[in-house]
């Protein structure tokens, strides 16, 4: 979905996402550093999360930012189990590309019209979840836009004033 492959290592193998299939990570940059000393060394080492042990199989970029600041993925499949049994999960966040042609609002709206059914079936715990649809930037950059350009701006004069003194 984001384009992505990891610097060290590789993606999941296909199937791993099966009750059967070995159990896979990857890990960031900084959990590689953190726990392993060095990225490279993290291949291979097994982690251990609530389901159980995990290989890590591959290391993402320094560069690569997650919005939920995530250190830890797995496939999706392995947890589909878990998500379809009705209970507290706190927040949940998924990350997922607009089909060619489709728009934003468009998919705002689906999302709706889902929570909105979820919200009928399960009132207990539904009636009060919210749902959103943003753009990857308003995700990492939120309502700091304006002080983001203040920023830019500033640094641009200060860059400026420095041209001029060398100029002189």
């Amino acid at each position: 979905t984001l384009g992505i492959t990891p610097r060290l290592g590789r993606m999941f193998s296909p199937g791993s996402d099966t009750a059967s299939a070995k159990r896979e990570a990857i890990v960031s940059d900084k959990l590689a550093r953190r726990h392993f000393g060095e990225a490279a060394r993290a291949l291979g080492q097994t982690i251990n999360l609530d389901a159980g042990a995990y290989t890590v199989v591959g290391v993402l970029s320094p560069s690569f930012r997650d919005p939920d600041q995530t250190d830890i993925y797995i496939p999706s499949g392995l947890r589909l189990k878990d998500n379809a049994e009705r209970g507290d999960r706190g927040d949940t966040s998924v990350i997922a590309r607009l089909a060619p042609g489709a728009t934003l609002t468009a998919a705002r709206d689906r999302i709706a019209a889902v929570a909105q059914r979820l919200a009928r079936i399960y009132p207990e715990t539904n009636s009060d979840v919210g749902v959103a649809a943003l753009p990857m930037r308003a995700a990492f950059v939120g309502d700091d836009t304006p002080m983001l350009w203040l920023l830019f701006d500033a640094v641009c004069l200060v860059l400026l004033i420095a041209c001029a003194n060398v100029c002189n």
